[in-house]
């Protein structure tokens, strides 16, 4: 909700379901039922064309993730590159984010569809491509590994059903803006802090 999802809405029902389904299972083989059965899902839909609903489903978790990269990969072949000044604190820093008062999605929106649009997109096209082109993506993805390093570290000895239940919206996060916005703007680092005082582990920070 801090970053006006409107995935936010079903969380619950998705965590509950998730929490429901992976409770009592090794959660390495509940993962890979999880992935057939959202494999037969598309299959079906696809087959079927259940027409808005597969719209829906399909176009808004996959293919508007695809088209977006696409577009912020040709946007960024000639136009300067933000070199993570899209990063406030780098910003406040450098002063160098070349695109005004406009958000990276307002700047690529604006070129693609109009000046209402707002085409926030994944890291990899946030934090790879926009800040220093398509090796970026490279960057981008070892960045989200030491994130997973860190999350692993400090994850031992407790309930992982737990910590894969709490850290969806985030995946979500990250699938939808930047992994600095992530970590940062959503709380994802005090989030965690909370969570692991909570449960008698030292803090964070």
């Amino acid at each position: 909700m801090a970053v006006a999802s409107k995935t936010a809405l079903v969380f619950p029902i998705v965590i509950y379901f998730l929490y429901r389904s992976l409770r009592n299972r090794n959660l390495k083989s509940s993962f890979s039922y999880l992935g057939m059965a959202l494999i037969v899902l598309m299959f079906v839909s696809l087959l079927f064309d259940f027409n808005i609903y597969t719209s829906i489903l399909w176009m808004r978790t996959l293919g508007n993730s695809g088209s977006l990269t696409m577009h912020y990969h040709y946007f960024f072949q000639d136009h300067p590159l933000t070199y993570y000044s899209h990063i406030n604190f780098v910003n406040a820093l450098s002063q160098s984010y070349p695109y005004g008062a406009k958000s990276l999605g307002e700047a690529v929106g604006t070129q693609y569809w109009g000046e209402d649009m707002n085409a926030n997109a994944n890291f990899w096209a946030t934090d790879g491509l926009a800040a220093v082109g398509d090796l970026g993506i490279l960057l981008a993805s070892f960045l989200l590994f030491i994130v997973f390093v860190f999350f692993n570290r400090i994850g031992r000895g407790y309930n992982l059903v737990f910590l894969v239940l709490i850290l969806i919206p985030y995946i979500m996060f990250i699938l939808n803006t930047s992994l600095f916005s992530a970590l940062l703007t959503g709380e994802l680092f005090y989030l965690s802090d909370i969570i692991f005082q909570q449960y008698g582990t030292e803090s964070l920070y």
